[in-house]
């Protein structure tokens, strides 16, 4: 995807901006106010605010806290984030 993001930008113009939400409290999964997700109001806020000083890259305190991750322990980390959102699942609200 990025390739053709990239091909695009040198042919087309336009600003390519990358918004990577993280888990955002919301209807799309059963909102049930779980304290894992993010609340929406605080995302749209974040992100809103990032989007006005016309960044490229558009990330949550959450999810640069995820992308601070050494690469060699990525694996771990979301394999332990897997497996504690099987462990203790979405509640259905």
């Amino acid at each position: 995807m990025r390739g053709l993001a990239t091909r695009a930008r040198a042919l087309l113009p336009f600003q390519d901006i990358e918004i990577a939400p993280p888990w955002v409290n919301t209807d799309l999964i059963h909102k049930s106010d779980d304290p894992r997700a993010m609340p929406l109001d605080v995302y749209i806020k974040d992100t809103m605010a990032q989007l006005a000083t016309g960044s490229t890259g558009i990330y949550v305190e959450r999810v640069r806290d995820m992308l601070k991750v050494p690469r060699s322990e990525e694996y771990e980390r979301i394999a332990s984030r897997n497996q504690a959102l099987v462990d203790n699942p979405i509640p259905r609200g």
